[in-house]
């Protein structure tokens, strides 16, 4: 299993490197038997953009965390898009290739499904049971910029619907973002013009920024 999902991450990525009109695709969708995004519109797309070099607890917490808040600030179907750049702006390629990173974002999608049905079989029957219709998406882009990826995403129209992007941050890459140095950083950030995009980092307070 583990071999066969490396060898499908390792054609996936020779594939998606050497097409040079492609800036975003999805590899795969969690649970499989989940519909497909262009079939089902969505109102919120929730964007957990990193390296994962390797996935780990931080990304587990952020996106558990940032599901339930969800559910509070927006309404209407959502879905959760495990995102990695090969090219990225400020982190090296190394140490574990890209079809490893890819293989690892398939698993830790698969524990990160499991993670939220075991919460909510120890929660309150008033509480919103996210689990039900949870879906996460594992995509890779060329590009390393947040509104540039938030662009590609919806030129790529796999998402019926049209919907808001939230990007997921740790405090140190939003704090990265507002005190870079970078313009196209702080643009970034700071005016997302046409593209429907916010911030949630999540560090005491919680912040949102639109």
């Amino acid at each position: 299993m583990r071999q066969t999902l490396l060898n499908s991450s390792r054609a996936f990525v020779d594939n998606f490197i050497s097409s040079s009109s492609t800036k975003f695709s999805i590899f795969r969708t969690i649970p499989s038997c989940a519909p497909s995004p262009s079939t089902v519109p969505t109102s919120t797309l929730l964007i957990l953009d990193s390296s994962f070099n390797p996935p780990s607890l931080a990304h587990q917490t952020l996106a558990t965390s940032a599901l339930r808040a969800s559910y509070s600030l927006h309404t209407g179907p959502r879905r959760l898009l495990l995102l990695f750049s090969v090219h990225n702006a400020d982190k090296k390629a190394a140490p574990a290739p890209f079809e490893q990173r890819l293989a690892m974002m398939v698993k830790f999608a698969e524990d990160l499904h499991e993670k939220m049905l075991d919460i909510e079989a120890h929660t309150g029957r008033d509480e919103p049971r996210i689990s039900e219709d949870l879906v996460i998406d594992v995509g890779l882009t060329k590009l390393p910029y947040y509104n540039d990826k938030s662009v590609a995403i919806e030129e790529n129209k796999d998402y019926a619907g049209n919907p808001m992007h939230i990007h997921l941050t740790g405090f140190d890459t939003y704090t990265r973002l507002v005190l870079s140095s970078q313009d196209k950083l702080r643009h970034v950030l700071i005016e997302p013009q046409d593209i429907h995009s916010q911030v949630l980092s999540r560090s005491p307070p919680t912040t949102i920024c639109s």
